[in-house]
């Protein structure tokens, strides 16, 4: 039984350690949540229900992370990519996300817009581009084109060879683990929900008109609203997305990539601009609305 893992656990659920630990054994000898609250409070430190099924769930929670720690080392490790710091760094995290945007980098995709501008041979102009040493964006181009032996052989124009190099450099955005946990961080702050109607839907969805045009902090929305706009999205009834306001994701995404003015640094913020909306922001939404899902259900739970 890792002891990092008590640790945390008692920390998040405010509960002491033995207790917690004393708890998880308990659990994984087969005994169920109510015979533990009845017959073993000696043992637990007079723990309720409540708190025993909080501790099965953030115990879960970190069996479910360990699963997915060791298929990451299986899969760099046979891409021959595993580094004695990369594994003790892995073995480190105690947070799904920032587990899965470490592994971002090394995850086996589908053939993206950048693998096909890397097929083209644009990486090194994607490189200069997120450089930004220099601001004249014909001079940088046409020196490449000079020295590349890949695009003579598959021949493209300049604007394709920009915009392929545009969409590595959103990639290399999308991959980098300080750019994603900063828009976390923004979404944790400032995202919203809206619920829109589908059109059409109105007569099958006239239980939730409350949220057929509906707008609220995703921080503070009561479980039960919350809830029910996510019943009426699984009924086909609602349209809802999660995000924050996109001129505060643009502007911290800014700070860490665009390094100048000029033609190039144009470049670069058309690149953050498709990395955050096409990327980005669709992934940290996903993750959001699947977390907030789970803490409205524990709540609801609590409550009840």
């Amino acid at each position: 039984m890792n002891q990092n893992i008590i640790t945390r656990i008692a920390q998040s659920i405010h509960l002491p350690q033995s207790s917690v630990k004393t708890t998880i054994q308990l659990l994984l000898d087969g005994n169920t949540i109510p015979f533990i609250a009845r017959y073993r409070k000696d043992q637990t430190g007079d723990l309720l229900d409540i708190d025993i099924e909080k501790i099965s769930i953030e115990w879960e929670k970190f069996q479910i992370l360990e699963k997915r720690k060791d298929a990451i080392l299986i899969s760099i490790a046979k891409q021959g990519k595993l580094t004695d710091e990369l594994r003790t760094k892995i073995n480190n995290i105690y947070e799904l996300a920032t587990l899965e945007d470490l592994y971002l980098p090394f995850k086996p995709k589908r053939e993206t817009r950048g693998e096909k501008a890397n097929e083209l041979g644009l990486e090194p102009l994607a490189a200069q581009i997120k450089a930004q040493e220099t601001q004249d964006l014909d001079g940088l181009v046409d020196n490449f084109f000079k020295k590349s032996e890949k695009t003579e052989a598959e021949p493209i124009q300049k604007i394709d060879a920009i915009t392929g190099a545009r969409d590595i450099v959103a990639e290399w955005m999308n991959e980098s683990a300080p750019a994603r946990e900063a828009i976390r961080q923004l979404f944790a702050r400032h995202a919203r929900i809206y619920s829109k109607i589908i059109k059409g839907r109105e007569k099958d969805g006239q239980k939730y008109q409350d949220y057929f045009d509906y707008d609220e902090n995703l921080a503070r929305i009561a479980s039960h609203r919350l809830l029910a706009i996510r019943r009426g999205e699984a009924e086909k009834i609602l349209r809802v997305k999660i995000e924050p306001p996109e001129e505060y994701a643009l502007e911290r995404l800014e700070r860490g990539f665009v390094y100048g003015k000029g033609a190039i640094s144009t470049q670069v913020q058309y690149a953050l601009k498709d990395a955050y909306r096409r990327l980005i922001k669709p992934s940290i939404e996903t993750e959001f609305k699947n977390n907030s899902k789970t803490l409205a259900d524990e709540t609801a739970i609590e409550v009840f």
